[in-house]
This record gives C-alpha cells, sequence and structure tokens, in this order.
C-alpha cells in the first residue's frame, strides 16, 4: 500500500514533516541541554550574555570548566581571557570565584593581566582577586603582565599591592 494517495496526500505529507520537524526540535534541545556547560563557558567567552541567560536556567554552574580535561578553561577565566568585561561582571554577580582558575590552572586576574585587558583587571581587583596569587608554576599576574610587557596592567597590579617574586626578577623585568 503506497504511503502518498491522491486523496490523502496532504494528510500523510504533514504528517511526516511534523514529525520530522518535532524529532529534530527535541535532538537539538537534548544536545543544547547535555552541552550546556561547554555552550556556557563558550558563551562567556565571546561576550553573549543573551545565550548565557538562557543557558542559566537549565542549571549552568559559573564555576564549572567546559569539560573534564586539563586544557577546559571557566567561564570567568574565559571573559577575562577575550576582555568580556560586563560578561565577567554577570558571572561575578552570580557567583564565580575570582581567584578560582581550575585545571587550566591560570586564574582570571592572571589572563586578564597577560592579554592586557585593563578594564577586566580593575573589575577583578575590585571584586576581590588575589593580586599575589601564583600557580602550581610560581607565575603571578604580575609575572603573566610582564611576559607581554602590559605597562598600564602592571602599574595597576603594583597599585594593587602585587609583589616581586624571586621567580619574576629572573629576566622578566620591564
Amino acid at each position: 500500500m503506497p504511503i502518498i494517495r491522491s486523496r490523502n496526500i496532504p494528510i500523510y505529507l504533514g504528517t511526516f514533516v511534523i514529525t520530522v520537524l518535532a524529532s529534530l526540535v527535541l535532538t537539538l534541545a537534548r544536545s543544547v541541554y547535555v552541552h550546556r556547560q561547554a555552550v556556557f563557558v563558550s558563551a562567556a567567552s565571546n561576550g553573549n550574555l543573551v545565550l548565557m541567560r538562557g543557558l542559566e536556567v537549565l542549571g549552568v554552574d559559573v564555576n564549572a570548566p567546559a569539560c573534564k580535561h586539563q586544557n577546559c578553561i571557566l567561564p570567568l577565566v574565559g571573559a577575562a581571557w577575550n576582555g568580556q568585561r560586563e560578561t565577567a561582571l554577570f558571572l561575578i554577580e552570580r557567583g564565580a570565584d575570582v581567584n578560582e582558575g581550575g585545571r587550566f590552572d591560570k586564574t582570571p586576574l592572571m589572563m586578564a593581566s597577560y592579554c592586557g585587558e585593563t578594564e577586566v583587571v580593575k573589575l577583578l581587583l575590585a571584586k576581590g582577586a588575589d593580586v599575589n596569587l601564583t600557580n602550581s608554576d610560581g607565575e603571578s599576574a604580575l609575572s603573566f603582565a610582564k611576559q607581554k610587557k602590559q605597562s598600564s596592567v602592571i602599574r595597576l597590579l603594583r597599585e594593587a599591592g602585587a609583589k616581586e617574586l624571586s621567580s619574576q626578577a629572573c629576566g622578566l623585568s620591564e
């Protein structure tokens, strides 16, 4: 028995199209839900506050990385790295830890300092970022700023009380 008959074409075809569309929507919704943390971190890195607000409803964690691998970053680290001040503020207001680097082992202040994002550095300092925190390699926000000769950031960090560490004195001067 053929599926399409001359009189019933609109009914069968309509049902088929609705079924296909419904399954595509459900598949997409499931995929977004399953990968919501990775999408959230990506949105934070790109400054997409609209998407972040939508994902917030799905229960994302502002202090969780995009994945379980060593190089996966936290949302606030991604925002700081890319100079997304408003996104960083959004995350901090929702409880993001300004001193946490996660498995990536670089804090938001370290990454903002490295990239010369002075507005994000100012925000992080104002929200309590520890200017002298070091990672497992002994690097601090000041040493990261010095690596890229970010003079305005170096000045901000020093004004906030950044101390020269012995490892920073070896060849990393301004």
